[in-house]
């Protein structure tokens, strides 16, 4: 670098600078930066080096006026950012395109080609963006989803493909299956289907494929995880493939998951407890805290009304129904079935709930081994 000497914008001045440092082991402060001037001093006290460019109107180059390169020496430097390292990997990653460049092969590599101390945060994303200068950026990689879904299909007779966006129109999914796939796995396969994650490490995480015996076939989802309706989506998709099938086998990874989920239910039904289950007698105990300072009064036999200061409820203990629907719809006691309760001077509010949630039910449900 040195005096009147000019760069295409000020981003090519600031990139060069910032490699300068970085290869001389100084650091710099920013003074003034704008669209007409950029002026840096080193960031050590009484160290005597500046430079000063200011933009050559009406062009965006950029002219150095003034540039003092005297400098005291940094082994660490700030400045060894991504924008600065990542054009240097991205030449080195261009040439080698097989290989794959880990954090810790980047910071060796660079600590031996500049001589800087590299830490592994800054080498990952030098990395990171050196692979959205080579490849593009993620947000670029899933537009073209469509255009290449699109050329697919015309070069691949009977592929299917889905997109699936949410309500703002942004990426939430998508499904493809290549046509020679759905083909050879209906006429020649064992028909078992194994379902797993794969998950990728960038901005667009969570990304799912699931392969048919090997993992050729990639049906994916990205930014939603192992959802309920992932696999109903995704099922409904894969439905669409292969139709009915009487002998289809599913192999996923949930297997260890349900079994301890069983395991755990059958230990907690174990243990002595009320009549409801514990998730259920919080939601009744919930309920309950509602009523204070309610009233009852009688309308017959077996209805009352519930006043609650707000619409109220009639309860039938006849029929079991409530004005509020509540306990129809849930089978649990709602607050005003709960107050009638109280009124009738019962204390327990368990044998107004669905036999679903009792403890017997419950440890029945778990009983088998899985």
């Amino acid at each position: 670098m040195f005096v009147r000497q000019t760069y295409d914008n000020e981003q090519q001045l600031i990139f060069s600078l910032g490699l300068k440092a970085t290869r001389e082991k100084f650091q710099f402060t920013t003074k003034h930066s704008n669209k007409n001037c950029y002026e840096e001093y080193c960031e050590i006290e009484n160290c005597s080096w500046r430079l000063y460019a200011k933009r050559l109107d009406p062009t965006d180059e950029f002219e150095i006026g003034t540039f003092n390169n005297s400098l005291h020496i940094h082994p660490n430097h700030k400045h060894a950012n991504k924008k600065v390292m990542g054009p240097i990997l991205h030449e080195i990653m261009r040439k080698t395109r097989s290989k794959v460049w880990r954090p810790n092969e980047i910071l060796r590599d660079l600590n031996a080609l500049m001589e800087i101390n590299v830490d592994y945060k800054q080498a990952w994303r030098a990395k990171q963006y050196a692979m959205e200068l080579l490849l593009g950026s993620s947000e670029e990689c899933f537009s073209k989803l469509p255009i290449y879904f699109h050329n697919s299909k015309r070069r691949n007779p009977g592929m299917v493909a889905y997109i699936q966006t949410d309500p703002e129109d942004y990426f939430e999914c998508c499904f493809y299956v290549i046509g020679s796939t759905i083909r050879a796995f209906k006429r020649f396969c064992r028909k078992v289907i194994i379902m797993d994650g794969a998950h990728s490490k960038g901005n667009h995480i969570a990304c799912s494929s699931y392969g048919w015996e090997q993992p050729d076939t990639s049906p994916c989802t990205q930014n939603m995880k192992k959802s309920g309706l992932t696999w109903i989506w995704f099922l409904e998709k894969l439905y669409e493939c292969v139709g009915d099938c009487q002998e289809l086998t599913f192999v996923t990874d949930r297997a260890d998951v349900i079994r301890e989920w069983c395991n755990k239910r059958r230990i907690e039904g174990g243990k002595p407890s009320t009549v409801l289950t514990e998730w259920a007698k919080k939601v009744v105990s919930k309920n309950e805290e509602h009523t204070t300072r309610w009233s009852v009064s009688g309308v017959s036999d077996a209805i009352y009304q519930v006043h609650d200061f707000k619409h109220g409820g009639i309860v039938d203990m006849r029929q079991e129904t409530c004005t509020c629907k509540y306990w129809e719809g849930t089978g649990l006691p709602c607050g005003h079935v709960i107050m009638v309760l109280k009124h009738l001077k019962k204390t327990n509010f368990g044998h107004q709930a669905l036999d679903a949630y009792t403890m017997e039910r419950y440890r029945s449900t778990y009983e088998e081994p899985v």
